[in-house]
């Protein structure tokens, strides 16, 4: 920690109140960190910063190192030496260059969760901040051994009786046990009156008389005293996101590591607004207008570490890298001139602002006529702007949210100040799937692929040995309907499970799916009839159908709006390159194993799947406000301004491990978290009768059904097309024509997935108020659409001309229909996902229903349609259809807005959060 300075060793006094000492003497049992911390001397409070979090803070701290320019590059270890860093005090703490005031560094003391334990030790939320340093500790493996030994010592001194300051670090790196870190001698704080009265300071002090004021240092037999009491050396170990809290009478030091991280703290150290005095105030305010670097102490003992200084020719000037401000200076929220002391204090006894005292309960919400909206990461009161960190909750006092003159649902801010605005707000509860890290989402979206992957392959990637099932079964006329009846029973899955997911939450019924998937695919391999093996396709149809609707509301569910896109692309190519594989695949194991080990092979795949899911697959449900799904939390109190909570990609939520649960094993594993809401069910059925009558949902759902048909015609005569005179491709060979979705889904995910993405952010930040609407989302609909008229036109005349046309015209149309197909699909479900948010069960219902119940009418007359009308004919037809039905878009892209706002009272809960 930085050393505190002096001109002279006056006597000092303790503002320390009388509750503290008492505090103390009772030792009462608080049931949290408070316990380690008042026996022990420090404690840890894990999790304060999320580590992507801490990540990103990390990032801006290096990012300020390297911008000295003399050489240090984080990325490349050959420049990490000493000479190539400005210069700091013991090996990494950098108490000039405005480190102190830098933007990152404001934003680490004024995250909730970091202030929050402060609050909660000193018992208010009236604090004040120190302007400590950083610390940015290259390690001693790379750079070479530093020259600073151990130095044990307490940061108070011995006539400042009681508890006055509690020091703070916030780990923005790793500390284990072999890296850098705190050492602390456990158990000396409570001892330290003790230790002074039976060892008092006498002879000289250099130590008060030159730098340091509240610093006192100990001797080896010092430590053997200290071990002689009970007390013990111990290396405090911390994770990324870890707020490490001290007294200041603890014996510590910091510790070198021999690992290669490069340990990265910020110190904090928070005490009550209400010990300073006005002399006081008015020299932290001086320091704060000159960017300076002072002591650990927040409130007291203001001191400057003034200028770096260097020496040219034997004689001391300022080092020419110093700088008068910070590299990004901090915004002056009211937040942060209150804890800069800048500001008087006043927050109202209704409303406490911190997170620790008193936090909205965001889980298990409930409709309610009044309740606490949730609680999120940036504040906007009316048109004043307050840093998204640091007022903690307001209460809501019910009325009507969606009053005249308010965006529609699906018109969203998505940009405040430049970042991006994250929908729906995250809540601070560690549970939140929103708040799942990265690496997690994307293990889910895998596993959710693979299984989707199975299904549809399952279901529909017969066509390579289904003569071969026509000769098994005797030419039976039924024997079609292996391949008719799964996508009827794909629709009707969806239409039982998707409402039961809203009763009893998505993990049972996507485990269930998975596991009937698993048994259904072992009874087609054992059926010993046409029946039974038709019987056992529709129950593992009825499993597979979970991969068009509840798969893509669960990823909805994980990810905010802006992601959403992209996340849903990868998904689908996921689902199309796999089942193009396996389906190339099939010929090759049929004709090696037999039809019955193809089911026995994916009945393995799935039971495989059906074991990742139940590891890796949380449940996904979790209740929100409606504010949540706007980006705008709405939080007001009687008599009281209102304000505007958002969220965004820099400032987001802290989670608060004080009032909600961690995430654990347990929990994670569990197959249904109660209580189950069977109204839920039936209100989805409800909500599907009213979202099919909006006129935007209508069109999704026939642009869908279109794009389907059309694919089904393509994909039922693409091989009698090929199989042909004169192309006389062999059945071996057409199973590759399937390949032509692994290209068409690499194409997707960057132009659709991403570039959709990228185009909604565009939008939002090229207009003045940030703001976007959901028909954005339609603009890259244009791409399918156009490619689906024309692969429509030429497949049809190059089947009915094959002699004019090569097959590359064929095989490259056939891809395009199913290019259109998805890419339809995809920015379908992102506008309907983005428009009715609140909605998304019942619409994915009956967008996968209605085109798999479509799908299944057209199987029965695809023969019949060719046959009359011919290959041209027919495919003329279907670009007709296909025309009139996407021009439908161009009023639902215009009138979109006031489409929304007429049917937002039908869409929209208006659920508020219980406090």
């Amino acid at each position: 920690m930085a050393p505190s300075r002096v001109d002279s060793p006056e006597p000092i006094s303790s503002p320390a109140p009388g509750k503290l000492q008492s505090i103390q003497t009772q030792q009462p049992h608080y049931g949290d960190f408070r316990d380690d911390f008042f026996r022990d001397g420090y404690a840890v409070i894990k999790g304060v910063l999320s580590k992507e979090r801490a990540s990103e803070y990390q990032s801006e701290a290096l990012t300020w190192l390297e911008s000295f320019g003399l050489g240090f590059d984080r990325n490349d270890k050959s420049t990490w030496k000493k000479e190539n860093l400005p210069q700091s005090w013991k090996g990494g703490m950098y108490l000039h260059f405005s480190a102190a005031h830098e933007k990152y560094v404001w934003d680490v003391r004024c995250e909730p969760g970091v202030i929050a334990p402060f609050a909660k030790l000193w018992g208010t939320d009236e604090l004040v901040v120190s302007f400590d340093t950083v610390n940015i500790t290259l390690p001693q493996s790379i750079v070479g051994t530093y020259d600073s030994q151990p130095w044990p010592h307490c940061d108070q001194a011995p006539e400042r009786k009681g508890l006055v300051c509690v020091q703070g670090l916030v780990n923005l790196s790793n500390a284990g046990p072999d890296d850098g870190g705190l050492i602390v001698m456990k158990g000396s704080a409570p001892l330290f009156d003790q230790f002074f009265e039976e060892n008092p300071v006498t002879g000289p002090t250099p130590w008060r008389t030159a730098k340091h004021k509240d610093f006192h240092p100990f001797s080896d037999k010092d430590l053997d005293w200290y071990r002689e009491h009970g007390c013990e050396l111990i290396k405090v170990c911390a994770e990324p996101g870890d707020l490490i809290l001290w007294d200041s009478r603890q014996m510590h030091w910091a510790q070198f590591g021999s690992s290669d991280v490069v340990r990265t703290i910020v110190y904090a150290t928070y005490t009550p607004a209400a010990w300073m005095s006005e002399e006081d105030r008015e020299k932290k305010k001086e320091l704060f207008e000159g960017y300076e670097t002072t002591t650990h102490w927040p409130h007291t003992n203001l001191y400057t570490h003034g200028k770096a200084m260097v020496k040219v020719d034997g004689e001391e000037v300022v080092d020419p890298l110093e700088r008068d401000e910070p590299l990004t200076k901090p915004v002056r929220s009211e937040r942060l001139l209150q804890l800069a002391a800048i500001n008087v204090i006043n927050i109202r006894d209704s409303v406490t602002a911190t997170s620790s005292i008193a936090v909205v309960r965001h889980a298990h919400l409930r409709p309610a006529p009044t309740r606490t909206r949730q609680m999120s990461a940036h504040l906007n009161m009316d048109d004043k702007v307050i840093d998204a960190t640091h007022h903690e909750l307001a209460v809501d006092k019910s009325q009507k949210r969606h009053c005249k003159g308010s965006n529609p649902t699906g018109t969203v801010k998505l940009v405040e100040d430049g970042e991006i605005v994250l929908i729906p707000t995250p809540s601070p509860d560690p549970r939140d799937p929103l708040n799942y890290p990265q690496w997690q989402k994307w293990v889910i979206t895998f596993v959710l692929g693979l299984f989707s992957v199975l299904g549809v392959l399952m279901t529909s990637g017969m066509g390579p040995f289904v003569t071969l099932m026509q000769s098994y079964y005797d030419y039976n006329p039924h024997t079609d309907d292996l391949m008719t009846y799964p996508t009827l029973f794909m629709g009707i899955g969806n239409v039982i499970a998707m409402p039961l997911a809203m009763a009893i939450g998505r993990r049972p019924v996507f485990l269930a799916s998975a596991l009937v998937l698993t048994v259904g695919s072992i009874w087609c391999a054992a059926s010993t009839s046409l029946g039974s093996h038709i019987a056992g396709r529709d129950v593992l149809s009825l499993a597979a159908g979970q991969s068009e609707a509840l798969c893509p509301l669960i990823i909805q569910e994980i990810h905010f709006v802006h992601e959403r896109s992209s996340r849903l692309a990868w998904f689908s190519a996921i689902q199309s390159i796999g089942t193009a594989a396996l389906t190339i695949a099939t010929s090759y194991l049929v004709s090696s194993l037999g039809w019955r080990w193809w089911y026995g092979v994916f009945s393995i795949a799935s039971g495989l799947v059906f074991i990742s899911a139940f590891t890796l697959v949380p449940e996904s449900r979790y209740d929100r406000p409606t504010d949540a799904f706007e980006g705008e939390v709405h939080v007001h109190h009687d008599g009281e301004e209102q304000v505007i909570v958002h969220a965004t990609t820099k400032n987001r939520v802290p989670l608060d491990f004080t009032n909600y649960k961690a995430r654990t094993w347990k929990h994670t594993l569990a197959i249904m978290h109660p209580p189950a809401n069977w109204k839920e069910a039936l209100t989805c059925y409800k909500q599907m009768g009213q979202c099919i009558l909006f006129p935007n949902i209508l069109w999704v759902v026939l642009m869908n059904s279109v794009s389907l048909g059309i694919y089904v015609i393509g994909v039922t005569e693409y091989a009698s097309v090929l199989g042909a005179p004169p192309y006389n491709y062999p059945t071996t060979s057409l199973g590759l024509v399937q390949g032509g979705q692994i290209v068409v889904a690499m194409i997707m995910v960057p132009v659709l997935g991403y570039g959709g993405d990228q185009l909604y952010k565009l939008v939002a930040r090229r207009r003045e108020n940030g703001t976007v609407e959901s028909e954005v989302r339609l603009i890259p609909m244009l791409l399918p659409i156009i490619v689906l008229l024309i692969s429509c036109v030429i497949f049809g005349r190059a089947a009915s001309h094959p002699t004019e046309w090569s097959p590359w015209a064929i095989t490259t149309t056939f891809s395009g229909l199913y290019f259109a197909y998805i890419g339809i699909i995809l920015n379908g479900y992102t506008y309907s996902l983005d428009s009715y948010a609140e909605r998304a069960a019942p619409i994915l219902v009956l967008i996968c229903a209605i085109r798999g119940f479509i799908s299944f009418g057209i199987s029965f007359g695809v023969t019949k349609f060719i046959t009359e009308q011919g290959f041209q004919g027919a495919f003329d037809i279907c670009a007709i259809i296909a025309g009139v039905v996407s021009a439908l878009g161009i009023p639902i892209f215009i009138f979109g807005w006031w489409i929304r706002r007429v049917t937002m009272k039908y869409a929209v809960d208006g659920r508020t959060a219980e406090f």
